[in-house]
């Protein structure tokens, strides 16, 4: 249908990292790996415009 609507849905928590599952119809197979790196970028641009960083576990010293 054309007029459906992408879908988000919160999958899970990880130690560094928050899980999505996206959803959206495309007419064009081949459009999809562009689609995707697309979105992720976006996401990412939002990230760093808002402040919003992902936590990263502390540096190990070495002795």
């Amino acid at each position: 249908m054309p007029d459906e609507k992408p879908e988000a849905q919160f999958i899970d928590f990880h130690n560094s990292s928050m899980d999505f599952q996206v959803e959206a119809r495309v007419l064009d197979v081949e459009m999809k790996d562009l689609l995707e790196s697309r979105i992720r970028h976006a996401i990412a641009t939002l990230f760093m415009e808002h402040g919003i960083r992902l936590a990263s576990l502390p540096s190990e010293r070495m002795e």
